[in-house]
């Protein structure tokens, strides 16, 4: 990974949003993008004027930062991420977390549309994502590692924080929103996984397959963030379904499960940021 992208990527971000304190990041996946409406912004910043990031190649990812804020606490939104399909190297899809980092969030909040493997994951279900399974064929921190991303050998033992997972378990209960938890297995795309694909996924443990999120939850959770993950689910894997696959239903279910989508963001975001006044009054 070339460091001095991510370095230049920053300046600019630094320049945009001086003075910027963010508590957490938010980056937003396929469909999620609606969900900026729970937020007051304050700026914005187009992903073609960050370099080294550029727009996202993807329907449904704006691609805009924003800075916002809900209960009195800041927020960096990442409207739409780069993918490691689009061929433009590991420093775009590192990029958003990198800029969280510096710019002082401690909780990233990761967000995608993921095909459920396991039964009763049916479309417009949302599932807490509790441990990952990296089927990508690849991995970020390979190469030239930069200070940011902490020892050469980074554990994953608890990519997911348990307390922000039960977090959103709570506030899926007090939204109202039901909410599943799960294995989520990340394949490189851009196409999608066969019906032997999904069978082997499933037999290592996956309960839902996407081809985005494993990367950043890996980098942020290198770097010593907490980090929680959430999967609408938009479509049966190939093996549970007869159906061709296509993004278009992909991003109609997210549409349809955006409701639920905000209430359940907006609960977690409004008790994360309650955590945070109280920690902060306590030192």
């Amino acid at each position: 990974m070339n460091t001095d992208i991510l370095k230049t990527a920053l300046q600019k971000a630094k320049t945009v949003f001086r003075g910027a304190k963010p508590e957490c990041a938010v980056i937003l996946g396929s469909g999620w993008g609606n969900i900026t409406k729970t937020f007051k912004k304050k700026k914005s910043l187009s992903y073609n004027d960050i370099p080294g990031l550029g727009m996202p190649g993807v329907a449904g990812h704006a691609g805009q930062l924003v800075l916002a804020e809900i209960a009195g606490m800041q927020v960096l939104v990442f409207q739409g991420r780069r993918h490691w399909y689009e061929g433009a190297g590991w420093e775009a899809v590192a990029i958003p977390v990198y800029l969280s980092l510096d710019l002082g969030a401690t909780v990233m909040i990761l967000t995608n549309a993921a095909g459920g493997i396991r039964n009763d994951l049916k479309p417009g279900t949302l599932m807490v994502i509790d441990d990952l399974i990296n089927a990508m064929g690849s991995n970020p921190l390979i190469g030239n590692i930069d200070p940011a991303w902490g020892s050469r050998f980074a554990d994953q033992t608890r990519v997911y924080d348990p307390k922000l997972r039960e977090m959103l378990h709570q506030a899926g209960r007090k939204s109202g929103t039901a909410i599943s938890h799960g294995v989520y297995a990340a394949t490189s795309g851009p196409t999608y996984e066969t019906p032997a694909e999904i069978k082997a996924l499933r037999a290592m443990g996956a309960d839902a397959a996407g081809m985005s999120t494993v990367p950043e939850a890996m980098l942020a959770s290198a770097a010593g963030m907490r980090v929680a993950g959430i999967s609408c689910i938009t479509n049966a894997a190939a093996h549970t379904s007869h159906d061709k696959l296509s993004h278009k239903e992909v991003i109609d279910i997210a549409a349809k499960a955006q409701p639920a989508i905000r209430a359940l963001l907006t609960e977690f975001l409004t008790e994360l940021a309650a955590h945070v006044f109280k920690s902060n009054n306590n030192a």
